[in-house]
C-alpha cells in the first residue's frame, strides 16, 4: 500500500475529476440503457460504471502522467476519493432513483384512462406539489417534442425541487447510519468488503512505476481477457450475425417441465464470490437451491399465498420466510454492536472525550441527530403524501431495516446483485390493510417505490464500501463528507437533466428501461386493485412464515455461536431470495468450488495467487461492457447487453 504523501488528496484536482466522472456516470447511465438499450453498468451493487472509469484513469490516464508528468499525476489517496465519489453516483441515476421517480411521478398521468380509472381512484389522492400536471408537458415528455418546440422546464420545477430535497435528506441519513456503523464493521467486525477489492489493487501504486503491480501480473490480463472476449463475440454478433452467438443464461427443467432451475455465469459475480469465505460463498449457493426447492415444493403440491407482491420476493411464502430471517440478521447486527453504538451515542449526548471520533466523515454528535431529523423529515413526507400514523411508523421501521441489512449484507458476503426480500410499503399495507395506512395509502406507497421499491442499489451500501476503501489508504475526515456531498448533487442533477432531455428528445415510450416501459402501468394498476379490493390484501399467512424464517435464523445464529464446526454461516439464509439472487447461485458455486480445491491442495499462498485472475475477470467484465457502449454509440446499435450480472 502507498505511503502517506504530502499532498493534500482533498485537492481541487481530485474535485474537478471526480465531479466529471460522477455527471458522467449521471448521464451516461440514462442514455446507455434508454436509448442504447446497452448493459447497464450502475443499476446494482457493484457499481460497474464506476469500475470501468476508475480503469481508464487508472491505467490509461494516470499511468501516462507517473510517466510524463508525474507531479501532476495523482496520488492513491485522491484515486480511491474519485472511486468513492462515482460509487456514489452510480446509485442515483437509474435503478436508485432519477429514472424511477421521473418516469413514475410522470407516467401517473400520462398512461390514465377511462378503463384503467387512475384519473378518479388514484389521482384525487396526488398532492398538487408532487407531479407535473401540465398534460401537454407530461404528453411530449413520453412522446418526443415537436421539431422547434423547447422543453418545458416549468412544468417539472416544482416537483423536481421537492423531490430534490426529499431524496437529499433520505441521503444524507444514510451517509448518517452509515457513520454511525463504520467503525464497527470495518475495524471491530472487519467485514470483507469484497466490491472493493478490485479498485484497491488498482489504486496501489509504487515509487518509480507508471502502473500498479496489480496491472503487472500475467494472471491479471489471464482473467481480464475471458470476459472481453466472450462479451465482445456476444457484440460483434449483434454487428455480424456469422459470428456465433453466446448464451450465458440457461434453465435446467425438472418435473417434466414443471420446474426448471436457473443457471447464469457471471464473471464479476464469480470473482466477487472468490474473494469470500468458503463458509459464506457455500451458504449463499446452498440456501439459494434451497429456496428454490421449497419453491417447487409448493408449486407441486400447490401451496400459494396468492400472486406475488410487487416489488418484492419471487413468492410471498419465500419472500416473507425471506424477511423473518433478515430482520433476526439486522437484530444480531445491532446486538453485535450495541458496545460500540454506546460509544456512539455517549459521544453524541454526553460529549465523552474518551470516544474518538475525528476520523468519521462526521461527528458522532452530527451522525446521530442526524439520522434522527432525517428520519423524522422522511416521516413528514409520508404523511404528506398520505400515510396514517402507524403505517409511518411500521414503514419507517421495515424500512431502516432494510438499508442497514442490505448495506451489511454487501459489505459482508458481496453480494453484488439482490434486492430486499419484501418493501416497507408493502410490509405496512399487508399489516394494516389499505385502510389502516390512511384513505391515499396506496397511492402514498406507490410514490416509495422510486427510492424504497425496486433497491438492487442503495447509495448507503456505495457509502460504507467508499469508506473502507478511504481507510485501507488512510484516508479520513471531515471532507469525506463534503466530497459525497458534492458526488450526489452532480449524479443527481445530471442524471435528472439527461433523462429529461432524452425523454423530450425521443419520446419516454420509446426508450428501453424497465421504467419507460412498464413501471408506472405495473405500479398503479397494482395500486388500483388494492383501492378496488381491499379485502384481498391482508392474509395471517404471511406472518406465520414471517415467523418461520425469523425461528430459523435463529437456530442458525445459535448454531453457528455454539458449534466450531458448523458449515453454514446464517448470512446466506439472510440472503433475500429475489430475482437477481436467483439467478446468481451457479457463478457463486463456480467461484466456492475452485477455491475449496487451491485452499485443500495449495494452501493460503497458492489463493493469494490466484487471486489477481479473479480479480481481473471482475475488471474484465465492466471494461468490456463500457467499451462497448462507447462503441454502440458512435456506430448507433442497440440492444448489446454483456454480461455485467
Amino acid at each position: 500500500m502507498s505511503s502517506a504523501v504530502n499532498t493534500n488528496p482533498f485537492n481541487l484536482k481530485t474535485f474537478i475529476t471526480g465531479i466529471i466522472l460522477c455527471g458522467i456516470i449521471g448521464a451516461g447511465e440514462p442514455f446507455g440503457v434508454m436509448r442504447l438499450r446497452g448493459s447497464a453498468l450502475a443499476v446494482d451493487y457493484s457499481t460497474g460504471a464506476a469500475v470501468f472509469l476508475f480503469f481508464i484513469l487508472v491505467f490509461a490516464v494516470n499511468s501516462i502522467l507517473r510517466k510524463l508528468t508525474p507531479r501532476i499525476s495523482f496520488t492513491s489517496q485522491q484515486l480511491v476519493i474519485i472511486y468513492m465519489m462515482m460509487a456514489v453516483a452510480c446509485a442515483i441515476p437509474s435503478w436508485g432513483f432519477t429514472m424511477n421517480f421521473l418516469f413514475l411521478i410522470s407516467g401517473v398521468r400520462y398512461y390514465a384512462t377511462p378503463a384503467n380509472e387512475w384519473t378518479k381512484l388514484i389521482h384525487p389522492h396526488i398532492p398538487s406539489w408532487l407531479t407535473p400536471r401540465d398534460p401537454e408537458a407530461v404528453r411530449t415528455f413520453w412522446e418526443g417534442l415537436p421539431k422547434g418546440e423547447h422543453i418545458p422546464w416549468e412544468a417539472w420545477i416544482g416537483p423536481i425541487a421537492g423531490w430534490a430535497f426529499f431524496i437529499l435528506t433520505v441521503y444524507f441519513t444514510m451517509i448518517c447510519l452509515v457513520t454511525i456503523f463504520r467503525k464497527q464493521w470495518v475495524d471491530n467486525e472487519r467485514l470483507l468488503f469484497p466490491l472493493i477489492e478490485a479498485p484497491l489493487q488498482m489504486a496501489k501504486q509504487e515509487q518509480g512505476s507508471a502502473i500498479a503491480p496489480f496491472f503487472r501480473n500475467k494472471l491479471t490480463w489471464v482473467g481480464f481477457s475471458i470476459p472481453l472476449i466472450i462479451n465482445s463475440l456476444i457484440a460483434l454478433h449483434a454487428y455480424f450475425p456469422f459470428v456465433p452467438a453466446i448464451n450465458l443464461s440457461a434453465h435446467i427443467p425438472f418435473q417434466s417441465g414443471a420446474l426448471s432451475l436457473p443457471v447464469r455465469l457471471s464473471f464479476p459475480l464469480i470473482g466477487f464470490a472468490y474473494l469470500l469465505t468458503t463458509e459464506i460463498s457455500l451458504s449463499l449457493w446452498f440456501f439459494c437451491l434451497l429456496g428454490w426447492l421449497e419453491t417447487g415444493i409448493f408449486q407441486r403440491i400447490g401451496f400459494s399465498l396468492g400472486a406475488r407482491d410487487i416489488y418484492c420476493a419471487i413468492r410471498p411464502s419465500i419472500a416473507y420466510q425471506s424477511m423473518g430471517a433478515f430482520l433476526v440478521f439486522v437484530a444480531s447486527a445491532i446486538w453485535l454492536a450495541r458496545p460500540h453504538l454506546r460509544n456512539v451515542f455517549r459521544k453524541a449526548f454526553k460529549g465523552d472525550r474518551d470516544v474518538d471520533d475525528r476520523d468519521e466523515p462526521l461527528s458522532y454528535r452530527a451522525a446521530v441527530f442526524g439520522s434522527i431529523i432525517g428520519i423524522f423529515l422522511i416521516g413528514v413526507w409520508l404523511k404528506l403524501t398520505g400515510f396514517s400514523l402507524p403505517g409511518i411508523l411500521i414503514f419507517l421501521f421495515v424500512v431502516i431495516a432494510i438499508f442497514i441489512g442490505l448495506t451489511k449484507i454487501v459489505c459482508q458476503a458481496g453480494v453484488a446483485y439482490m434486492n430486499h426480500p419484501v418493501s416497507a410499503g408493502v410490509f405496512a399495507i399487508n399489516t394494516l390493510g389499505p385502510s389502516g395506512i390512511g384513505p391515499g395509502g396506496a397511492t402514498a406507497v406507490s410514490f416509495t417505490f422510486p427510492w424504497a421499491g425496486d433497491l438492487r442499489i442503495l447509495l448507503m451500501a456505495s457509502f460504507a464500501n467508499g469508506l473502507k476503501l478511504l481507510s485501507a489508504f488512510k484516508v479520513k475526515g471531515r471532507l469525506i463528507f463534503v466530497f459525497a456531498i458534492l458526488a450526489i448533487l452532480a449524479g443527481l442533477v445530471s442524471s435528472i437533466l439527461a433523462v429529461i432531455c432524452i425523454g423530450y428528445k425521443y419520446g419516454g415510450i420509446n426508450c428501453a428501461s424497465w421504467q419507460a416501459q412498464g413501471m408506472a402501468s405495473h405500479t398503479f394498476n397494482w395500486a388500483r386493485e388494492l383501492m378496488l379490493h381491499p379485502e384481498k390484501v391482508v392474509d395471517a399467512r404471511r406472518f406465520l412464515f414471517l415467523g418461520i424464517g425469523a425461528v430459523v435464523m435463529t437456530a442458525l445464529t445459535m448454531a453457528r455461536m455454539r458449534f466450531l464446526a458448523w458449515p453454514l454461516h446464517p448470512i446466506g439464509f439472510a440472503v433475500p431470495l429475489s430475482t437477481p439472487f436467483y439467478f446468481m447461485w451457479f457463478s457463486i458455486f463456480l467461484a466456492w468450488l475452485p477455491k475449496v480445491l487451491i485452499l485443500k491442495y495449495g494452501g493460503p499462498k497458492a489463493y493469494k495467487s490466484s487471486l489477481p485472475f479473479f480479480l481481473g475477470m471482475i475488471m474484465g467484465a465492466f471494461v468490456s461492457a463500457g467499451i462497448w457502449n462507447i462503441i454502440a454509440f458512435f456506430t448507433g446499435m442497440t440492444d448489446i447487453h454483456l454480461t455485467v450480472m
